[in-house]
């Protein structure tokens, strides 16, 4: 069942680069993007986890004169924190939003907002010691628990363009029991 919600997933994209980048050739201006930046986890995740990275990618199609189409694929990592050390979560993300670039003149301000389907995958590595009283000896031990889930969040935040090529934002994620917060910088081409 997850492979389906997976393979969806995919799709659903895939079909939605496609028929921008096809639709608008020759039409209107399609913009690429790739970039990167902090990940912040928020409420109860973040007693769990600490700061990581985001990176991502996706494609711009104009709608409107200030609206525009904007879907892509992003990867979130994180570490655990104090308690939960050896935990490493990761998140791959594919999002179809909505953004709205605000008429200010020469100031370029947008909001975003959208869904986005979470793949998250889960890894929590425990060592422990083992006495062994009949050999007198001591032993270390190592499990492992792995966890994949699949959740719809929503996605809301804001940016400013520097220059022609260049924008800086903020991304809210409500997802599940994993909230988070994305600074990052990004590259239009």
């Amino acid at each position: 069942m997850k492979n389906l919600k997976v393979l969806a997933g995919i799709l659903c994209l895939i079909l939605v680069l496609a028929t921008f980048g096809f639709s608008a050739q020759g039409q209107k201006k399609v913009n690429f993007y790739a970039g990167a930046g902090a990940q912040l986890p928020l409420g109860d995740w973040s007693n769990v986890a600490d700061m990581g990275f985001h990176l991502q990618a996706g494609i711009l199609y104009p709608i409107y004169k200030m609206v525009d189409i904007q879907a892509g694929m992003g990867f979130f990592y994180n570490t655990g924190g104090e308690e939960y050390y050896d935990l490493k979560v990761s998140n791959v993300v594919v999002s179809v939003d909505g953004r709205y670039n605000l008429p200010l003149g020469k100031t370029k301000l947008f909001l975003v907002g959208g869904l986005g389907t979470y793949f998250r995958h889960a890894k929590l590595t425990a060592e422990y010691v083992v006495m062994d009283v009949v050999q007198s000896a001591v032993i270390q031990a190592a499990d492992s628990v792995t966890a994949n889930e699949t959740n719809i969040g929503l996605r809301l935040g804001a940016g400013v363009a520097l220059g022609k090529n260049f924008e800086v934002s903020a991304m809210f994620h409500i997802v599940s029991d994993a909230n988070m917060l994305n600074l990052g910088i990004a590259y239009k081409f």
